[in-house]
């Protein structure tokens, strides 16, 4: 299922992209923040639980782009762990 993604990375950064499926745009998060973070462990611990990085993924649609997400529910919700790993929320 092809799916538009919207990714917090951390305070003022968000990214939105599309996907051919939901573990390509896991894939792409995990890649995203180990180029921010280098690596997973620790990072709740340097943005605090409340802030930790997440990933939301919707039906895809033709009208989100690189700057915006117009999706008001995700069909999954991802995010950052507190030993790193990422789990998923719900979906």
């Amino acid at each position: 299922m092809k799916v538009c993604a919207h990714e917090n990375l951390g305070p003022f950064q968000n990214v939105h992209f599309r996907a051919d499926s939901i573990k390509q745009a896991v894939e792409r998060f995990r890649e995203d923040l180990e180029g921010v973070y280098g690596t997973l462990e620790g990072i709740t611990e340097r943005t605090g639980e409340d802030h930790a990085p997440a990933l939301g993924v919707y039906p895809q649609c033709p009208d989100c782009d690189s700057q915006m997400n117009f999706h008001d529910y995700p069909l999954g919700l991802y995010r950052v762990g507190p030993r790193g790993g990422i789990q998923r929320m719900f979906g």
